[in-house]
């Protein structure tokens, strides 16, 4: 059987383990893997050169649940183990920040080298007993055609397999009305500079070398944290050496802005202090319980699970609280209308109202574990704790998509808790305020106008006009807006549709596209981002390494078997 392999990052890499793990013996197939890039088994995001400046926002303790390979031995040749990424030498390698009472985060890159060499003691043993082929052709194409799949080409080569995986991962976008008609702008002005993508980060390096001294961010999450860190070290390093612009550290203005004036929230400075955070075994199951019979029940909203997770969250406010100050029935209301709606008129949420970098630090002292926990930031790590069951449990369960939809839109509202960065880096924020180098002051839904002169922002009566723009936000796997030549191919051939019109490509358990009827048995399989909606959880390293890929090798075991036969 001849399989294709579309993108090798993390998940590709992934699959191919698992392909290998469930496949007795591995002169049954041909694998053929299309990668573009150099970057092969760890991709854009786990890049091996990028900078420091990116960090990750798994700590090191819960990348223990990164596993390890076990040796793999067939007929005529053996693949080696390889250590989980605890048991690696990167595991000890420089982090980006750690101290003796804190947990430890990585660099971006050092996950990526990891990552890298693990594929390399995968893909050298396949390549040297002829089971598997590298090429770097651009795919533009999939056809079906008379029982077999076609995979065309940028180039126009064709070859044939009998299925294809598709584990392509982040796919270039349509941009928005927005950045479009600045991009239009920007292009016949000489004196703005802006940057549609915030990655690769070292192609900011241009904001500071063409010596702009007023630069914005559009939003303001984990990747304008990354921009941030990068930019001030460069200007850092360049204020110690002469200069033409004189750019110093002194004479910078930073400025980020967002649509609701809301800032990432800091993940708890360590193990003690998360532990106040976790349910039980009990409570998972009680969540997994709750799942199962609102299948049973064909329930129509998302209220059954609001229901659940404010019962455990609000038995383990109480436990936190010890005096809690609210009836049972008050706080079950309160946490309720957060989870479904974002309600914060209470007193035990953090102050809407209060100045950002204020909330700030407050949020920088509940992570520390210094002062108590407002009651927004307890339910968002109680989420944190949840998601890897309600991903698990809620993935291709059957449900409406417009009610999947309602729970991924939670779930995404709720990331800026749950998908927080290290406490450091908002002490790092915190410190570019102080500096004088970053403004919050326009965070809340500016007002934008861009000239001749660059981007004017104003809000409560500031105002500031910057010549750099920067856009910070990470477009989500809405299907119908990527412009790659495979997907809109697929899309026009009917091959694949979305399963929401938010969201991805539907897909069965085991990864094989859902399509129109008369194309039901395509042997087209597809893992990753792209089939949110179906699944939930489709981002974070560890999800590439989970139960989804093994289903869908596992799966591909069976038909080899079953052909053999």
């Amino acid at each position: 059987m001849k399989i294709a392999i579309i993108g090798m990052g993390p998940r590709g890499l992934s699959a191919l383990e698992r392909l290998c793990y469930h496949v007795v013996e591995l002169d049954q197939i041909s694998i053929t893997i299309y990668e573009t890039t150099d970057m092969a088994g760890y991709g854009h995001v786990y890049n091996t050169a990028q900078p420091n400046a990116n960090w990750v926002n798994i700590s090191a303790r819960a990348l223990d649940d990164l596993k390890g390979r076990t040796q793999l031995t067939y007929r005529s040749f053996d693949i080696p183990e390889f250590p989980a990424f605890i048991d690696s030498q990167y595991s000890r390698s420089e982090v980006g920040h750690s101290t003796e009472n804190s947990d430890i985060w990585h660099y971006r890159s050092t996950i990526g080298k990891y990552l890298k060499e693990r594929f390399q003691s995968i893909i050298n043993p396949l390549l040297k007993n002829g089971v598997a082929t590298v090429l770097s052709n651009k795919v533009d194409k999939v056809n079906y055609v008379d029982s077999t799949i076609e995979v065309i080409t940028d180039e126009g080569n064709v070859d044939k397999f009998d299925e294809v995986l598709l584990t392509i991962g982040h796919q270039p976008t349509t941009i928005d009305d927005q950045l479009s008609t600045w991009l239009s702008k920007a292009k016949s002005n000489s004196d703005i500079l802006l940057f549609t993508e915030a990655y690769p980060i070292r192609n900011l390096q241009s904001v500071i070398e063409e010596g702009h001294h007023t630069i914005g961010l559009r939003g303001f999450g984990l990747a304008a944290i990354d921009v941030i860190r990068y930019l001030v070290n460069c200007i850092d390093a360049k204020s110690d050496v002469s200069s033409n612009h004189n750019l110093t550290p002194q004479n910078v203005s930073i400025c980020a802005f967002t649509l609701d004036g809301l800032a990432p929230v800091p993940k708890p400075l360590n193990e003690k202090v998360d532990n106040q955070f976790a349910p039980s075994k009990d409570h998972l199951n009680q969540i997994s319980m709750a799942i199962s019979q609102a299948i049973e029940s064909d329930v129509k909203t998302h209220l059954f699970l609001v229901e659940v997770i404010t019962t455990i969250t609000s038995q383990l406010y109480n436990r936190y609280r010890k005096q809690q100050g609210l009836s049972d029935v008050e706080g079950d209301m309160a946490i309720a209308k957060w989870i479904s709606e974002g309600a914060t008129d209470h007193v035990l949420f953090a102050d809407k109202d209060k100045d950002v970098v204020a909330i700030i630090k407050d949020q920088v002292q509940m992570a520390r574990g210094e002062q108590q926990s407002s009651l927004d930031y307890f339910i968002g790590q109680v989420w944190r704790h949840i998601q890897p069951t309600l991903y698990d449990e809620l993935s291709h369960r059957g449900f409406e998509d417009d009610l999947m939809a309602e729970i991924i839109s939670i779930d995404e509202r709720i990331k800026r808790y749950s998908y927080g960065p290290p406490v450091q880096s908002m002490e790092y924020i915190l410190d570019c305020v102080d500096r004088g180098i970053l403004s919050l002051q326009f965070l809340d839904n500016p007002s934008l106008e861009l000239t001749e002169k660059g981007w004017d922002i104003s809000n409560h009566g500031n105002r500031m006009t910057v010549t750099a723009m920067i856009n910070t936000v990470i477009d989500s796997p809405k299907i119908l807006d990527v412009k790659s030549a495979l997907v809109q191919s697929l899309l026009a051939d009917d091959i694949i549709q979305p399963v929401h019109r938010d969201y991805g490509i539907d897909t069965t358990p085991y990864g094989r596209i859902v399509n129109a009827e008369e194309n039901a048995d395509l042997p087209i399989y597809l893992l990753g981002r792209l089939a949110k909606g179906s699944v939930i959880g489709v981002d974070a390293i560890l999800e590439c390494f989970g139960n989804r890929i093994d289903a869908w090798a596992e799966e591909f075991s069976k038909r080899v078997n079953a052909e053999k036969k």
